[in-house]
């Protein structure tokens, strides 16, 4: 299989565990926002401690200075997504976060000198078009946590970039666990102020859903851009606007109506674009 194919493969599956993310995220936003996040980082900094140890790999970075900025702004982006959801309809803010890819196009042009071509601007528009048809945003933008989820989108799209960066320096368990710590260790002043609120039983499981899926997508997505331009495969992670669609439906039985089914055609014309032309670019060279 081709390094750009995996990367695709690996984006898809991240957005899998996104969208559970964010289902999850969801029911617990009546917890204080930094013990959701606590959670979120918790599930990696046990497990990923000794899978690294069993599979050889260090948990201490090479290149320290750009895994830590990566942590810090994927933290400041946790924070912001995570805040936005719990004030803002979970289809509004998933939206103001599709942003993100946009970002990546023109920070890796600047950052990372990649070539970025005309489809591929198309292909972002058209997803975003086609985004706004399923999420269908209600309009009643709460202002601060509308500017929180374009900022998580921005802290996203620079993070997604320096993942591209560190694919020869860092294996993706190290750059997710470091990434982990420093989610975990934001929360603790917050719950030496304010304390910890014991979950209750029904709530254990989005708690620790969180953390897994979360975990799940950033190795996953970290290992997408390790294999591919960080420009070509952004655009795959509109895929979880359909996941989100089909999670509603089965976890809330909100069923998508012809409008939201005319949102994923185009979303998936918008992929179809984006592939189909990167493998006319690659073949090429080929």
């Amino acid at each position: 299989m081709k390094s750009h194919d995996k990367g695709i493969i690996m984006i898809l599956l991240s957005t899998v565990f996104f969208a559970m993310m964010a289902t999850s995220v969801k029911a617990v936003s009546h917890y204080p926002l930094y013990q959701t996040v606590f959670f979120r980082g918790a599930f990696a900094v046990l497990v990923y401690p000794p899978y690294c140890r069993i599979k050889g790999i260090p948990l201490f970075p090479t290149h320290v200075r750009y895994v830590l900025l990566r942590a810090l702004l994927g933290t400041l982006g946790i924070y912001s997504y995570f805040f936005a959801i719990s004030r803002l309809n979970v289809a509004d803010a998933v939206i103001l976060n599709k942003l993100s890819p946009f970002f990546v196009i023109g920070f890796s042009g600047m950052l990372l000198k990649e070539r970025i071509k005309r489809h591929q601007i198309i292909s972002m528009v058209v997803a975003l078009v086609g985004a706004i048809l399923v999420i269908r945003p209600v309009g009643d933008f709460e202002a601060t946590g509308s500017l929180l989820a374009i900022l998580s989108a921005l802290f996203g799209g620079i993070s997604y970039v320096i993942l591209r960066y560190l694919r020869d320096y860092d294996a993706p368990e190290t750059i997710v666990f470091v990434f982990s710590l420093v989610n975990l260790v934001s929360t603790l002043p917050f719950m030496a102020i304010h304390g910890f609120i014991a979950p209750a039983p029904a709530d254990l499981l989005p708690l620790v859903a969180i953390g897994f899926s979360a975990t799940l997508a950033q190795t996953f997505l970290t290992y997408g851009y390790r294999f591919a331009d960080a420009s070509r495969v952004s655009i795959y992670s509109y895929a979880d606007v359909i996941i989100t669609m089909v999670l509603s439906a089965i976890l809330f039985s909100e069923f998508p109506d012809l409008m939201s089914l005319i949102g994923t055609a185009v979303i998936l014309l918008s992929i179809y674009i984006s592939f189909y032309k990167t493998r006319e670019d690659l073949s090429e060279f080929l």
